[in-house]
């Protein structure tokens, strides 16, 4: 097994030991210079509310090469493309050795909060932003409902699944009731047989 650089691993501790609000980020299990990565839309954005998950590889040439990162929550946004790769300078030409994996990560979230249409990676929506700012993020709105809120799918599945095993047991219990009922009749019929009251 190749052994990881230094830097890597004090990168992934640091992570790990003072998470970023807003942002985690994890080592894959079976590759360590992979990360899943999590980012919350950031406050009043329209990415607001949502969950986004990303994936960042370390390429061997790290930390001379810039790191990759790229959604796979698919996503509107101007500087994201459709496979979900970024159009970030840091990523690109004006990467340092000396960034961090947080420091990329908090550049993605001020990204969400400010979209850059003018260096764009997707040129629709770009066009869309600088035409129609509102309109744009009320698309990005759209797209966050459907694919990044899925951290409010769950309770809601096992709600329903709880509603539903709730109403099978109460059949249960009824179809129960009604047997104990139906046997005690058929053993003594006149136990249900209604009642008679003589007055003197």
């Amino acid at each position: 097994m190749t052994r990881l650089p230094r830097r890597i691993i004090k990168e992934t501790q640091r992570g790990l030991a003072e998470p970023v609000p807003g942002i985690k980020a994890e080592p894959d299990e079976s590759n360590a210079c992979y990360f899943h990565v999590v980012i919350a839309g950031p406050q009043d954005s329209p990415f607001e509310g949502a969950t986004f998950k990303l994936e960042l590889f370390l390429p061997e040439e790290y930390p001379m090469a810039a790191r990759k990162v790229s959604f796979t929550t698919e996503i509107y946004h101007p500087n994201a493309g459709k496979l979900g790769r970024l159009c970030l300078d840091i990523l690109k030409d004006e990467w340092s050795p000396a960034l961090q994996i947080c420091t990329v990560l908090l550049s993605i979230q001020a990204l969400l909060s400010a979209p850059n249409p003018d260096d764009p990676l997707a040129s629709d929506v770009a066009k869309q932003w600088q035409t129609n700012e509102a309109q744009a993020m009320e698309t990005a709105r759209a797209w966050m409902r459907l694919y990044a809120m899925n951290i409010y799918i769950d309770p809601i599945i096992k709600l329903v699944s709880l509603l539903l095993f709730c109403q099978d047991f109460f059949l249960f219990y009824l179809h129960v009731m009604d047997t104990v009922l139906e046997t005690l009749q058929n053993k003594s019929p006149d136990i249900f047989s209604p009642l008679t009251i003589k007055c003197p």
